[in-house]
């Protein structure tokens, strides 16, 4: 679940198909250097539109996209011997 607190680019490395949602919303530098450390709210007040409006778009969003197959992902505990 995203907050308001959440920091901008932890939202776009774990739901990078969901970035067009600040970019409409008005986000203006989504990949810049100050997203690393800027949370959700911080862009928001920044471009003047409400916080848990653009929440409860992405949660929604999150909550209605197909959910992401993790079976392909390399399994780093495979050949471990106990």
């Amino acid at each position: 679940m995203i907050t308001k607190d959440t920091i901008i680019t932890d939202f776009l490395n774990q739901y990078p198909e969901h970035v067009h949602i600040l970019t409409e919303a008005g986000f203006p530098c989504i990949g810049c250097f100050f997203a690393d450390g800027e949370t959700i709210e911080m862009g928001c007040l920044e471009v003047g539109i409400d916080v848990y409006d653009l929440i409860d778009t992405i949660n929604e969003a999150i909550e209605n996209s197909p959910k992401k197959d993790i079976s392909d992902k390399p399994n780093f505990t495979s050949g471990i011997k106990e």
